[in-house]
């Protein structure tokens, strides 16, 4: 009996220096997303109709009101009644205003977008019946309807205020910084893979710009000069650079949640 044990004994130890010479490399971030994305094809789906998919991104987006933090809605009306009130009293110029609040929806926006994931609440949000997909586009959509909303809100107020206003012009100052800086905010997102940290570095940059403009005649009357055409271009290549960051966002999202 005590020969049998012994021998048991010594098997174990054999086995166990043969398996200590092997080593189990696991698999990266990286090769974790390749196979899911190879699996995904296999994966058996119902098919559904795309009014079927339509009512639940809706339904996802009403969802999303009530899980928006209130500081983001506040903060975002009181840069909108900052901008009229300076507007309105007759000291500032209401394009070079308008050019100046119009990226404040998005930047707060993108720090919203990634708040379950800096809080660790991204893991929790994946066991639900909705996709990290379908979760980051209803609150892209939400974000960019409420960026709409201002948009028109505020250019129809200020003719109000001010009847010798252009709205094209008010638009053509909002939509310039909006596009170019949601692009940019969206890259440093993608790059730093931390909402917050984009945000925070978004809002430097940005508010460095308006300083400098704010505190250089020539360049506020460079601005004024520029055609509209150049304008109109720089919306479209910051449009189409966006959308291609939002694209690698919402096909990878399991890449930027991994670095959280």
């Amino acid at each position: 009996m005590e020969n049998t044990e012994m021998e048991d004994k010594a098997i174990n130890l054999e086995i166990k220096r043969l398996l200590e010479n092997y080593s189990i490399e696991y698999p990266g971030e990286k090769g974790i997303v390749q196979t899911i994305d190879t699996l995904r094809p296999l994966v058996p789906q119902k098919k559904q109709a795309a009014h079927y998919h339509f009512q639940l991104l809706c339904r996802k987006i009403i969802q999303e009101l009530v899980y928006v933090h209130p500081l983001f809605w506040i903060v975002n009306a009181g840069v909108f009644i900052f901008g009229c009130l300076l507007i309105s009293s007759g000291g500032a110029n209401p394009y070079l205003i308008t050019m100046g609040i119009a990226p404040a929806p998005c930047i707060l926006g993108v720090a919203e977008l990634f708040k379950s994931w800096q809080n660790q609440m991204h893991e929790l949000e994946m066991t639900t019946k909705y996709s990290l997909q379908e979760m980051l586009l209803a609150k892209m959509v939400l974000i960019g309807v409420f960026n709409l909303f201002l948009n028109l809100l505020f250019t129809a107020t200020l003719p109000m205020l001010i009847p010798s206003l252009f709205i094209w012009k008010l638009m053509l100052y909002w939509l310039t910084p909006f596009t170019v800086v949601a692009a940019f905010t969206f890259y440093i997102a993608n790059r730093l893979r931390n909402g917050y940290a984009a945000a925070a570095v978004a809002l430097a940059v940005w508010l460095s710009v308006v300083l400098s403009v704010a505190g250089s005649p020539v360049i506020r009357e460079w601005l004024e000069r520029v055609q509209v055409l150049y304008f109109v271009l720089l919306i479209l290549i910051s449009s189409v650079f966006l959308l291609r960051q939002v694209f690698l966002l919402v096909k990878h999202p399991l890449q930027f949640a991994g670095k959280h």
